[in-house]
């Protein structure tokens, strides 16, 4: 484990919302979520920007495509 600096307001932010929105959580699992959560933003900001470009969201969709025919091996998957 190790220490974190940040200003007490923050601190203070953080722990209301891991009382308010996270059931009294600690710090680091909030930050940790918050981060998750920040992370598939920046995946979906991406997504975007690829589907408004028409040809390179057609060719991800055909490169989609071809590794769907992968997933007719036969095997039982979880």
């Amino acid at each position: 484990m190790t220490t974190l600096r940040v200003h007490p307001a923050t601190r203070d932010k953080v722990n209301a919302l891991a009382a308010e929105e996270f059931g009294g959580a600690a710090a680091d699992k909030v930050i940790d979520r918050l981060l998750a959560d920040h992370q598939k933003i920046k995946i979906l900001e991406a997504y975007d920007r690829l589907a408004a470009e028409p040809e390179r969201w057609r060719d991800y969709l055909a490169e989609l495509d071809e590794w769907e025919a992968t997933t007719g091996d036969g095997l039982d998957h979880e």
